[in-house]
């Protein structure tokens, strides 16, 4: 989880999402974890990014959930 108490995203964020290099990584990342990604933000509170994943044995059987 990452998150800063900065003024939060616009109401356009949708759109720098698309533009933005960093979150184009992360979602491909996101992709490739087979993860799920929540964003939440707030005026007052800043932005919050959660990352969750399943960590997989090597025999591919899941041992742990981490986010």
């Amino acid at each position: 989880m990452v998150n800063d108490n900065g003024p939060g995203l616009p109401k356009n964020y949708e759109k720098m999402v698309e533009e933005s290099l960093g979150h184009r990584l992360v979602s491909q990342l996101v992709k490739q974890l087979d993860a799920k990604i929540d964003v939440e933000t707030s005026k007052d509170e800043g932005t919050r990014y959660k990352i969750s994943f399943e960590k997989k044995r090597k025999s591919g059987s899941v041992s742990n959930h981490f986010v």
